[in-house]
């Protein structure tokens, strides 16, 4: 064993698998061959980009949550976590918390969560209801009930303050095969 001390502490040793480091190694690059395991009571793997103001990110692992906190120390106001292989973006979480999906070629958002309207866009970024579907090449939505049981689909319109189920409605029932619509209480 070779050891490297600094004011009387051993600070490195050869070992016959490696190396043994006390305290903080600072280099400037690490490869690791092989499985690398961070063990501590709240371990953090912290990523620093030291060319665009220090920005950080996060990786932990907190009483049961893993996180990717990504800018962690709040630099850079408009961050995004996104999930990219081979360079084609397939997921991305941005600042306020809207969700895009992205098509096979990583250019188009083929779904959408606005977080600020509660809203899912699929075909649109800009959904204007809470379900809110957009194709230029093919317009049709499908419901679909339980294949040839008795339930059907049910969709209804409420008064605002209701208490009763006042409204329109229109029933589809796949096992009779009729579409009704009705108006007034059900």
């Amino acid at each position: 064993e070779v050891a490297l001390y600094y004011d009387g502490s051993k600070k490195l040793a050869t070992t016959s698998t490696g190396i043994d480091v006390t305290g903080t190694a600072t280099m400037d690059g690490l490869t690791v061959d092989g499985d690398l395991a961070v063990a501590s009571d709240l371990p953090i793997i912290t990523l620093t980009d030291n060319n665009n103001s220090s920005s950080r990110t996060d990786i932990d692992y907190n009483f049961g949550y893993f996180q990717i906190d990504v800018d962690a120390n709040a630099v850079d106001a408009a961050e995004a976590f996104r999930v990219a292989i081979s360079g084609t973006k397939h997921f991305e979480v941005s600042t306020g918390g809207d969700i895009s999906f992205y098509d096979s070629a990583g250019s188009s958002q083929s779904l959408f969560w606005d977080a600020s309207a509660e809203s899912l866009g699929i075909g649109t970024t800009s959904p204007s209801a809470k379900l809110h579907t957009n194709s230029s090449s093919n317009g049709d939505v499908y419901f679909r009930g339980e294949t040839g049981g008795t339930k059907g689909l049910l969709f209804k319109t409420f008064n605002v303050n209701a208490t009763d189920h006042a409204g329109h409605n229109i029933n589809a029932v796949s096992s009779v095969g009729e579409i009704s619509l009705s108006t007034g209480s059900n």
